[in-house]
Formats: C-alpha cells, structure tokens, sequence
C-alpha cells in the first residue's frame, strides 16, 4: 500500500491563499486610493469650473451693481429735491394767503359804510373790530365775508350803538370773528367743497 504525504501540499495551498487575500487586501486598497483621488480630481475640477463660472457672473454684475447704485443714488437726490420744493411750496402758500385773505375782506367791505379798526389772525382764526353805519350795512358785510372763498364760520361776537355828536349820528361798532379755509395740498377738485364767491356790489 502506497502511503502519499500531503501535508507540504496543504500548506503550500494555505500559504497560497494568504497570499492571494493578502494581493486582494492591498489590491482593495490600492483601488481605493485610486478611486479617491479621481473622485478628488474630479470635484477640484468641477470646482474650479464652478469658481470660474461664479467669477463670470460677479463681473457680468459689476455694471448692474454700479447702475443700482446709481439709481439708489439719484433717487436720494430726488426725494431730497422733493422735500425741498415742498417746503418753497409751503413758504410760497404762506406768503400768499395772509394777501388773499386781506384782499376777499376789502372786497367784503361796502365802502363809505364800513370801517375796520383792526384785524387780529391767530391760528387760522381772524378777530375783526370796526364801525358800521348800520344794521344793515353790518348785515352785509357778515354776509360778503361768509361768501368769500377763504372764508368760513363768521360769527358776530358784538354790536353796539354809538353816538357821534360831531357828525350828529349813530353807528355801530362791532366786534366779529371767522375762519381761514384753506384746502389741503393734494386735494381733488371733487373733494373741495363748493362756496360762492363773495358780493362785490358796494
């Protein structure tokens, strides 16, 4: 009987297999570091491209920036001019309305019958003191003034009878009060409310 030893067979075999998953191991390694490195590459590339392409549009939007800038900053000089005229606008209603008002009371006024002693405006209301011939030269001029434009509320505070023995006759001397009326910047036609305008017949 022939007896065969297979024992450096079988090591031969074991010490072949270590080997081979040993060559497997660092093989995986290997294609492992190869992978993350093209993986690697390929995001620096696609980086780089990203880069590239973020660089392009921040200088395709240096001329907008520079144009919104621009816009931002003739719109400050706008509002600026705007505030100002308002204010020349304001300072030219001011100035014209003291002469407005001056002229619709003088138009109110029925000459030779009618004298003012004086006139007192303080906060959009106006005190008028003066002398009137009669009752009913008083009851004209109450109601001129209530027809004038700029002129509402005319409200007759007194009235009483004076003798004047140097010209041998009565008058009456008064004391009476009104508003200004002035419409708001920015009113409508429709929104302003309708007033006659005043009697001039003396």
């Amino acid at each position: 009987m022939i007896k065969i030893n297979l024992l450096p067979f079988r090591a031969a075999r074991k010490r072949e297999n270590v080997r081979r998953q040993v060559s497997i191991y660092f093989l995986s390694i290997l294609f492992l570091i190869m992978a993350m490195f093209y993986f690697n590459m390929n995001f620096n590339g696609r980086l780089s491209t990203l880069k590239a392409k973020e660089e392009g549009l921040r200088n395709e939007l240096k001329p907008y920036i520079e144009i919104n800038q621009e816009i931002a900053r003739i719109r400050k000089q706008t509002k600026e001019i705007q505030s100002r005229l308002t204010v020349i606008e304001q300072l030219e209603k001011e100035r014209v309305r003291p002469i407005q008002l001056l002229e619709e009371i003088a138009h109110a006024v029925p000459l030779n019958r009618l004298w003012l002693r004086s006139l007192a405006e303080t906060g959009g209301k106006i005190t008028l003191q003066g002398t009137a011939m009669d009752n009913d030269t008083l009851a004209r001029f109450l109601t001129n003034l209530d027809k004038a434009p700029h002129i509402e509320n005319v409200e007759l505070i007194s009235s009483k009878l004076q003798h004047f023995s140097k010209y041998k006759l009565d008058a009456s001397n008064f004391v009476l009060t009104c508003q200004t009326r002035f419409e708001e910047p920015g009113k409508t036609e429709s929104e302003k409310p309708e007033k006659k305008q005043p009697d001039r017949r003396r």
